[in-house]
């Protein structure tokens, strides 16, 4: 049985600790890491998600479950870690990154709490990197043409405003939609995620002169360029979000989620933008590594610059802060 993340966790307290899931008892496990920031902790009584709410009859190893910060609470994410024959993660870097502790000062997000615990499962063999990729048995479709794309985002919009006619960021959306040029931009940028900690912060940082990292790339991207961001989560990411938006002239803030918008961003940009603050981050930690990165990097720009027919307008420059 192959289990993803903390939501699917609970299979494995019902397999080992209901009577009535037994017979499941004898099936081997994979436990796969996405994301170690999302645990799932609730307390185990008294509130209505608590454990006892939602298994009342259930019999758990209390020392296999509990959280370990909060010694009230149940942690899905451990508990999955502990009981699972085998644990998986997104890549072999990620599988070290997470067995040492996480360091806010630094930015490195390592093991969020459960490095103890993810630590035993390397040391029993238990803990895997494997590469994660995308495997794709359709062809992704047709690029789909820029007024295409711009009558769609258009359409999205006026139905957000409708559900909510205040939204600043709904409105700034609709005003830069209008300014856009009628023919495709030189470049266009896309991104599509959720405005969480872990990926957003890398795009919104405040440098020390005031600019952030999604405002350098507009920059070196030119002026006519576009950069349309997708997205929504939390509330001080949203507001974080419009703000550079409302500084950036070329950059398209929309606020929300849709399916119907999603793709056809993927399949419209010359480049995707998807931050994360895993693995990477410890780049900064490996002078050989972070300089062959960097190189790739450059050399990827490079290509796409030579296969559009284009050079961008200002050198690109990527920079990785120094450790401590």
């Amino acid at each position: 049985m192959h289990l993803h993340d903390w939501h699917a966790a609970f299979y494995l307290l019902l397999s080992n600790y209901a009577e009535q899931f037994a017979g499941l008892r004898d099936i081997r496990t994979v436990f796969t890491i996405h994301n170690l920031s999302y645990q799932g902790t609730r307390p185990f009584r008294g509130d209505e998600s608590s454990l006892e709410a939602w298994y009342p009859n259930l019999r758990p190893d209390f020392d296999k479950i509990v959280d370990p910060r909060y010694g009230d609470c149940v942690n899905p994410m451990a508990s999955a870690i502990r009981l699972a024959d085998a644990v998986s993660t997104v890549s072999p870097t990620y599988a070290g990154e997470i067995c040492r502790p996480s360091n806010p000062a630094t930015g490195f997000i390592g093991g969020e709490g459960l490095e103890d615990d993810l630590t035993r499962a390397r040391d029993d063999g238990r803990l895997y990197g494997i590469l994660n990729g995308c495997y794709y048995d359709q062809p992704i479709g047709r690029r789909p043409g820029w007024q295409r794309l711009l009558s769609m985002i258009e359409i999205q919009l006026h139905a957000w405003q409708k559900e909510q006619p205040s939204n600043a960021a709904h409105e700034l959306a609709l005003e830069r939609l209008i300014s856009l040029p009628k023919r495709r931009p030189s470049h266009l940028l896309t991104s599509v995620g959720r405005l969480v900690e872990q990926k957003a912060t890398l795009l919104l940082h405040e440098f020390d002169d005031g600019s952030t990292p999604l405002g350098r790339i507009a920059e070196a991207a030119g002026p006519k360029s576009v950069i349309i961001v997708l997205g929504s989560g939390d509330r001080h990411l949203e507001t974080r979000m419009l703000q550079v938006a409302r500084q950036v002239p070329n950059l398209v803030f929309l606020q929300g989620y849709s399916e119907d918008l999603a793709a056809p961003l993927y399949q419209a940009g010359d480049l995707f933008l998807m931050p994360s603050s895993f693995e990477l981050r410890t780049l900064r930690h490996q002078p050989d590594a972070r300089d062959a990165q960097r190189a790739a990097l450059r050399r990827s720009w490079r290509r796409w610059s030579q296969r559009h027919g284009r050079r961008c307008r200002n050198r690109v420059r990527f920079r990785w802060p120094q450790p401590g």
